[in-house]
């Protein structure tokens, strides 16, 4: 099929009348990739046994297409589509670069291979095979390739003409991994075993020892969780080295397509941030207009408070109200208008108002002789020997002085004098006088 979209009904039309196993083959997908698009785009899909009933003429039931308002979800498109391939990506450079460079090419000797490919190599000489015959030479510094010691030359010249196509193309290899620009991809040579005698009916598969069968894979890491080809194996007509040029598009196009994803979460991550940007900005406007608005009432509230204060000031000026005072007060009864007037105009906020008429800071700490203060024995004695003789000296006392002049039993001075101090209105906020 040569068409790259299809729309939703008519794809519904052909996964209820062709099994999906053929029908990914006509879209160039693979069957996890077809199953994929259809449940994105709300198509049912038969279940497991449909066609097997259908097949021996039981009755089966479609289940119906259901309606869909969204117009994305109308048209289907197959963006990567082609007749034999898996997604295959269309004006890819790197791409381009591998069909110009024609057929993978495997020497019939390995000279001079590539870096990674030798020390992959000496560690298979080095490793021993298992129980099935196969030696495990993946790590991080070599290639995932588990093969049986025969076919370590082989493999070793399969990998290597993959290796000089990938950096052929500008992609590099450091380790176990394929880079192609910011990506990268894995990937792993596997040779498969077979039964080394035939099963007696009395014992399982798993108690039958498995040997090399001479047969490779290569695959690539992943591929296949995307509805992408991820193996390519020796076959009845063409061995593995016959199917390179086709296994090295199938790096490509991972390494493309993971790109993309790549590039799609960057997006979606800056879409993300320019709406929590958006979302913060607009938040600031409304807090910044809830603040306005509060801030005006409560100016609002200032006023009136102060246009009631000044009636009331007019109102005992006039004789229409009379106060009632304490002695305190009373002494205070020639500033107490000026200072209602002021207070008046400090919360009015059409106005400037300049000091208070009565001062509101209290009175500075007074120096009071040490015989004067009010302090226990223990006290005395320890201020005694700090030579201490009035209020002052004791206020610029440190905690280390005092702790070094008293002894066990007057452990609480430095407590004592933190209480002397605030009594006599010194200023310790910033001291910490306690005993521990």
């Amino acid at each position: 099929m040569n068409d790259e979209s299809i729309a939703r009904d008519q794809l519904y039309e052909k996964v209820w009348t062709t099994p999906i196993s053929r029908l990914a083959k006509e879209f160039g997908i693979s069957n996890v990739g077809l199953a994929k698009a259809c449940d994105k785009h709300q198509i049912p899909r038969p279940p497991c046994g449909y066609w097997a009933k259908k097949e021996h003429g039981k009755k089966v039931k479609n289940v119906p297409l259901p309606a869909c308002n969204d117009p994305q979800l109308q048209t289907i498109r197959f963006e990567y589509a082609g007749s034999g391939s898996t997604r295959q990506l269309n004006g890819s450079e790197t791409a381009a670069k591998h069909e110009e460079r024609g057929q993978v090419t495997v020497a019939e000797q390995l000279r001079s291979p590539h870096p990674v490919v030798a020390a992959t190599k000496r560690r298979l000489e080095y490793m021993k095979p298992g129980a099935n015959g196969i030696v495990d030479a993946s790590s991080r510094n070599t290639l995932g390739v588990l093969v049986s010691r025969k076919s370590i030359g082989r493999a070793m010249r399969i990998l290597d003409a993959v290796l000089q196509r990938w950096e052929s193309i500008g992609g590099t290899v450091e380790g176990n991994r394929l880079l192609l620009g910011k990506d990268s991809i894995s990937v792993e040579l596997t040779e498969r075993t077979e039964a080394a005698r035939a099963r007696r009916e009395s014992e399982s598969w798993q108690n039958v020892r498995r040997k090399p069968a001479g047969k490779l894979k290569l695959s690539v890491d992943g591929a296949s969780h995307w509805g992408l080809r991820s193996n390519w194996s020796d076959g009845k007509r063409k061995p593995l080295e016959d199917v390179l040029t086709s296994f090295v598009g199938g790096m490509i196009r991972h390494v493309e397509f993971l790109k993309q994803r790549r590039l799609d979460d960057e997006c979606e991550a800056r879409q993300e941030q320019r709406a929590e940007e958006t979302r913060e900005a607009r938040q600031r406007i409304r807090d910044a207009e809830s603040s306005r608005r509060k801030e005006l009432l409560a100016m609002v509230r200032r006023f009136r408070q102060a246009a009631e204060i000044r009636y009331f000031l007019n109102q005992v000026s006039n004789g229409a109200s009379s106060i009632s005072q304490s002695d305190e007060e009373a002494r205070e009864r020639e500033t107490w208008p000026a200072w209602a007037g002021w207070y008046a105009d400090l919360i009015d906020p059409t106005t400037e108002a300049g000091c208070s008429p009565i001062s509101s800071e209290p009175p500075p700490p007074e120096n009071t002789p040490l015989d004067h203060l009010d302090l226990t024995s223990d006290a005395r004695q320890v201020l005694a020997r700090l030579s201490i003789r009035d209020s002052d000296a004791l206020f610029k006392l440190s905690k280390e002085e005092v702790n070094a002049a008293q002894t066990d039993r007057q452990w609480g001075t430095w407590c004592e004098i933190g209480r002397v101090l605030r009594g006599l209105g010194y200023d310790v906020s910033d001291r910490k006088y306690r005993w521990y």
